[in-house]
């Protein structure tokens, strides 16, 4: 099942949602996760985040930050009236219920790795004019999450002081109410990334005071990535894929509290 909506946000600004595959809605439980160990939990397909939610690209690579707690906000104000797509993860024994989508930035393209891929998704953009940055982005509600791997074909525009501002890293309560922004210093120690080649991964972890507060929880996590070019990636001469700028999410690992 394929349908699209338009809205408007309290912003004013008009986004376009696109949902695909839609799954049936299954609340998280209220238990308070009391726990500090992580347990791991591996999403198991490309076809996790099987939905988008379109938002206006931010103007620069150092504009996520900023505009994090309100895209946190509309987007959990539509997944009350339309529930995003659950997907599953696993501790080892049982399964933990997931809701999460990917958020489309502006004229960027969404490609899903169920397209033989091999990536949960793409971001690209078609251009003859190399763009200053790719934006990619997604939105999750985990009940205890702690933790958050991912890697991505990219890197971040972290290059020390005030870099961290190209990464945004929101935490909310089920209902939007409460909300939390990372702020720079704490993703200083917060936020550790390598860098292998082309692909870089990232380690996310939130510290105890985030933790603990927001049980179960909404995480977003945006920002403005290196764009690498299809055609020198891929060693192709195809014009479409010289003109094609992106990012891929690569793979993803997320942890939570073992009381969960």
């Amino acid at each position: 099942m394929k349908h699209s909506k338009n809205l408007f946000l309290a912003s004013g600004a008009l986004i376009a949602i696109s949902m695909v595959a839609l799954a049936s809605f299954q609340p998280f439980s209220m238990t308070q996760a009391t726990g500090v160990a992580s347990t791991s939990a591996t999403a198991q397909s490309a076809a996790t985040f099987s939905s988008t939610y379109r938002v206006t690209t931010p103007s620069s690579y150092d504009a996520f930050t900023g505009a994090a707690i309100q895209t946190t906000k509309d987007i959990i104000t539509y997944n009350n009236t339309h529930p995003l797509p659950t997907f599953n993860i696993w501790n080892g024994t049982e399964k933990h219920v997931v809701q999460g989508c990917v958020v489309g930035f502006g004229d960027q393209t969404i490609i899903y790795g169920s397209n033989n891929l091999n990536r949960y998704f793409r971001t690209q953009l078609i251009t003859k004019t190399a763009p200053n940055f790719t934006p990619l982005g997604f939105f999750i509600g985990i009940h205890g999450i702690r933790k958050i791997v991912f890697s991505t074909v990219g890197t971040s525009y972290w290059t020390g002081h005030q870099g961290q501002l190209s990464m945004a890293v929101c935490v909310a309560s089920l209902d939007g109410s409460i909300v939390y922004n990372m702020d720079d210093t704490t993703k200083e120690t917060a936020i550790a990334y390598t860098t292998e080649g082309i692909y870089t991964t990232y380690t996310v972890t939130l510290p105890d005071s985030a933790a603990t507060t927001f049980t179960p929880r909404w995480l977003y996590i945006g920002g403005g990535f290196v764009s690498h070019n299809l055609g020198t990636d891929a060693q192709s001469s195809k014009e479409e894929d010289l003109n094609t700028y992106y990012c891929d999410l690569v793979d993803f690992t997320a942890y939570f509290d073992g009381t969960c």
